[in-house]
This record gives structure tokens, sequence and C-alpha cells, in this order.
């Protein structure tokens, strides 16, 4: 009888690779958004070997890409309201990893499906999602990605993982 694991019994060479979460919130903002202006301006974010896009408007507040501000921050109670969220924030490097690294190694870990009209990337080892648009000409839009941090919406991305590809 073998031994058998699972995602989270196994470790992930990239898992290291998010932000200090000692650190102060301002910095984490200040070292997030270097590396987010890298994805964007550097134009080296890849999907299925197609570019990956941002919205580029600004935030009128904060002068920085409302694409940036949605990932770095979660929604309350109140519509329109976010605040920023140092979970989010700290994890910003694995959107470069996980499209460029484990996509491109076809990680066992990475779970691709389609949720009605978006394309979810779910690396269930370290339980961080990144939701894609197809865009009608070429390439992708980055909607927003976050860490898994919910029961229910792990359980949720495992049902339509499965519901999607006949599992």
């Amino acid at each position: 009888m073998g031994i058998t694991t699972s995602a989270s019994d196994k470790i992930c060479k990239y898992k290291q690779y998010k932000l200090d979460a000692n650190k102060k919130i301002h910095q984490l903002i200040d070292e997030a958004y270097q590396i987010f202006k890298s994805y964007l301006y550097g134009k080296n974010l890849n999907f299925e070997n197609e570019q990956v896009d941002f919205k580029t408007e600004k935030n009128i507040f904060t002068f920085r890409e409302q694409s940036f501000e949605h990932l770095i921050s979660k929604q309350i109670n109140k519509p329109h309201v976010r605040i920023y969220d140092k979970n989010r924030i700290v994890h910003i490097p694995y959107i470069e990893t996980i499209l460029n690294q484990c996509c491109n190694e076809s990680c066992e870990n990475l779970k691709i499906f389609r949720d009605d009209k978006y394309i979810c990337v779910w690396c269930e080892m370290i339980d961080f999602l990144i939701v894609l648009s197809k865009r009608e000409k070429k390439g992708y839009l980055l909607l927003t990605a976050y860490p898994i941090t919910y029961p229910n919406k792990r359980k949720t991305l495992k049902k339509t993982y499965m519901k999607n590809n006949n599992v």
C-alpha cells in the first residue's frame, strides 16, 4: 500500500516568493506596487502564450492604477468600499509566479477552469486564485487575484473545477 499525499502535504518551490508580512503596510504597498509596475510596463505576464493586461485607469486618491488597488484590497459590507488587506498585498508576487512559471511547468497543483465567463487559475497548493477574462482580439485581462482564506470559497472552487472538468 503506497502513501498518498495531498496538495497541502507537498512543498511548493515558489511558496517563499511572497512579501514579508512583518513589514508595515505602507512599505508592503510600495513593494507590491513596484512589482505590479514591472508586470504592467514590462509586459511580462502571459497565459497560454498570450499577453495578460490590466486596466490602467488611475485611482484619483492614490494615483495608482485601479487594477492594483483592487488586487491589494478587499470589499467590505458596504458597496464600492474596499480596504487594504495585508494578506492580499503579500501575495502579489504569486501572480507572476503562477502565470509564468507554474502554468508553463504544467504544475499538478494548478486547477485551470472556466467559471461562467471567466478563466480561473487556482493554485491549490498555496491557495491562490487568479481570475482572467479573454479579450476579444488577443490576450487576457487580469480581473482579480487573491489568496483563498475561507473554507467555503475553497469548497466552491473545487466543486466548480470538478464540474467543468468532468472529474
